[in-house]
């Protein structure tokens, strides 16, 4: 299946005592035009798993690769010079601070993030309508936490699907269920670094899908 394909991917540290694993071995698919959200409690392993998507964090075991149409490999995250065209990562930190073209890249130089951010809330809307410009196959989306404002998740939910419409690969890490319900074709749940549950939104968010719909994002 063509898309982003993690096989096997774990992170183990080193603790005080022992090793510590941050992710236990992971196997997941993201087809293009689709989108996967990574959520669960603080710490719960979303965000680890994330950053190894993106190249921030070097994964202990497994293989992260873009797989092409007709089932090729095309990249693969251990030749990253050629990954990273492929894979976009929008962190948090993008959408709290202000920066020149450069200024987030010289703060990730190892990674493709986008540049394109703005200060306040808005600014996650402003990298991810920038993304779909960009050529990457895979967008990578922390979304932060909770969205207290209706109007600014309509917009979030109006700039993930336009990725979606246009190909993207899409992985998002959040806490606001309405969100992920909106805008999720399937949801991991973690805890302790471990997927405890995998299906489609109205699974796991039945809630929140339902408040979504109310909401008019569904």
């Amino acid at each position: 299946m063509a898309g982003l394909r993690v096989r096997g991917v774990s992170r183990v540290v080193n603790g005080p005592k022992r090793p510590v694993t941050v992710v236990a071995p992971w196997d997941t698919v993201v087809p293009p035009g689709t989108c996967l959200a990574l959520t669960g409690p603080a710490d719960c392993g979303a965000r680890a798993a994330l950053r190894l998507l993106s190249g921030l964090d070097r994964a202990s075991s497994g293989t992260i690769e873009w797989v092409g149409a007709a089932g090729e490999i095309v990249a693969t995250a251990s030749e990253w010079r050629t990954f990273r065209r492929h894979v976009l990562f929008l962190p948090a930190l993008a959408h709290l601070i202000a920066t020149d073209p450069d200024g987030l890249r010289s703060r990730f130089p190892e990674v493709g993030v986008s540049t394109t951010v703005a200060t306040g809330e808005g600014g996650l809307v402003a990298a991810l309508d920038a993304a779909a410009r960009w050529s990457a196959s895979a967008v990578l989306v922390d979304a932060g936490g909770l969205v207290r404002d209706a109007g600014l998740r309509r917009r979030l939910v109006d700039a993930v699907r336009a990725l979606k419409q246009a190909g993207r690969a899409v992985v998002l890490v959040g806490q606001d269920e309405r969100l992920l319900a909106a805008v999720a074709d399937r949801v991991e749940v973690w805890l302790d670094g471990v997927v405890v549950g995998d299906g489609p939104p109205e699974g796991f968010l039945a809630a929140a899908t339902s408040a979504a719909r109310t909401e008019g994002l569904l």
